[in-house]
């Protein structure tokens, strides 16, 4: 058996969503699933968008924020999980003005860029 060493996580990067994203894992080897970590600054709202045939969970991890899923809203703190099925607009607001927002991302089968969806210039 051969056993594979990957470099697991990323350097935390901007994204046009308007926050940071730190990848845990993201992988060819593990195609079933990703996880990451997103950061929204104080009192940002990321941009609406899909994930094309792709489920993600938030877990919050520090902070507070105003999550869209579809039609519902509503707030979340730390430990809270949002499960978000494919296809479906959402967006995160940080509802702080002063501490930043941060989550876990767990995306099944795993995030790659073309899944992404900007639904803010339809």
């Amino acid at each position: 058996m051969k056993l594979s060493k990957d470099k697991i996580s990323s350097p935390e990067f901007w994204t046009d969503e308007r926050c940071f994203i730190t990848e845990c894992l993201n992988s060819d080897e593990v195609k079933d699933f990703s996880l990451a970590i997103a950061r929204v600054e104080p009192s940002v709202t990321t941009q609406l968008h899909c994930l094309r045939d792709t489920k993600e969970i938030y877990i919050i991890r520090k902070g507070s924020g105003l999550v869209m899923v579809g039609e519902e809203e509503f707030e979340v703190s730390v430990g809270d999980s949002v499960i978000i099925p494919a296809n479906i607009p959402q967006r995160i607001t940080n509802l702080s003005d002063t501490d930043d927002l941060e989550f876990y991302c767990h995306c099944s089968p795993r995030f790659m860029p073309e899944v992404y969806e900007n639904l803010e210039n339809n």
